[in-house]
């Protein structure tokens, strides 16, 4: 059995997980990849509205794929990277923290994320993963689109009536009145 694997913490509406496997840098092999499903399942059944990565121990965040010649996910891998001139960047870094201080300003970011409302979260993700591809005029009539939809949804009204009352906005779920 491994003593290792990814594990997952919740805090309100924000969702930890944990690549614990500090002894390899949290590089990800098989039982790693085993485990991400297995929280992946269980955000599926009850999604956060944000979700921070990190890392255990103090060397790495994640090493990436564990290039250990017993791990039996490197021989696919190495043929698929070889059938591929270039794969797809994702810049997943938002912001470089001071030493053991990473969790602490992912968490206090996540909490100000939590603070809009869920489809505002949903409509803006969804726009910044769109525009890369598009004109700045298509960006523009996209974003347009989207705010439609969120005042049309009434979600803006909590949001502008905690800003009139100067209290913590409460914003119901998704399919909630």
């Amino acid at each position: 059995m491994n003593d290792y694997g990814i594990s997952l913490k919740r805090q309100e509406h924000i969702a930890i997980i944990t690549f614990e496997r500090p002894a390899k840098q949290n590089a990800l092999d098989q039982h790693m990849f085993d485990s991400l499903d297995k929280v992946v399942v269980e955000l599926k059944g009850n999604l956060p509205r944000v979700i921070v990565l990190t890392g255990a121990g103090d060397k790495a965040f994640c090493a990436g794929f564990d290039v250990n010649p017993e791990n039996p996910l490197l021989k696919p891998l190495s043929t698929a990277m070889e059938r591929h001139d270039k794969g797809p960047a994702y810049d997943l870094i938002h912001r470089i923290s001071a030493p053991g201080k990473a969790l602490e300003e992912a968490l206090s970011l996540a909490l100000s994320i939590t603070q809009n409302g869920p489809r505002s979260v949903r409509h803006a993700l969804y726009v910044i993963r769109k525009t890369g591809d598009l004109t700045t005029q298509e960006a523009l009539e996209l974003e347009t689109e989207a705010a439609a939809t969120l005042i049309a949804s009434g979600e803006s009204i909590h949001g502008i009536s905690a800003f009139l009352t100067r209290q913590k906005p409460e914003f119901p779920e998704p399919g909630e009145s």
